[in-house]
């Protein structure tokens, strides 16, 4: 009875867990949403966006696509390759969500072109990594350790350590 009673408890903590986070999602999309209503500068916007997106990337893949796109045009427009490599790789996210493998690829290799002309090490790194997991989902384990391993190596020399923790993950 006492077993029954802590396996209850914990699903119910767990559950009520889910759901507070769910709710304060909810309330930062909400606050987002509500920022873009205003008259707010380009980058601001941008960032909006791009945090949009980020919300949204596992639970509405399609809505994070959109949010992205709005995102990299603005940052097009404005010439800012930071925020137009951010946008990608949101993009290869909600793509890699969605299971379009080719086109995460493709938005990964684009964002990553971006990020080693302007020397974001750390953002490479996360594509790498984010690479890796593509051909580790494909099947091909060669190519994905390949990656994983470039992108623990940046992260090495960054001495990052929450995301050499991730690539340990990947790596097994």
């Amino acid at each position: 009875m006492r077993r029954l009673l802590l396996i209850t408890s914990t699903v119910l903590l767990r559950i009520a867990s889910h759901a507070a986070g769910i709710v304060q999602d909810q309330h930062a999309i909400d606050s987002l949403q509500s920022l873009l209503q205003n008259n707010i500068h380009d980058t601001v916007q941008i960032d909006v966006l791009l945090k949009l997106a980020n919300k949204y990337s596992s639970r509405s893949p399609d809505t994070a696509i959109f949010y992205s796109n709005q995102a990299k045009a603005m940052a097009e427009k404005i010439n800012d390759r930071g925020s137009v490599a951010d946008a990608l790789g949101e993009l290869g996210w909600g793509s890699y969500v969605q299971g379009d493998y080719e086109a995460a690829l493709t938005f990964y290799e684009e964002a990553l072109k971006i990020d080693e002309k302007i020397g974001r090490e750390k953002e490479q790194a996360v594509i790498l990594g984010n690479i890796g997991s593509i051909h580790k989902d494909q099947g091909d384990y060669s190519k994905a350790f390949d990656y994983y391993f470039k992108a623990m190596d940046m992260a090495e020399e960054l001495n990052d350590t929450v995301q050499i923790a991730g690539h340990l993950v990947n790596i097994g």
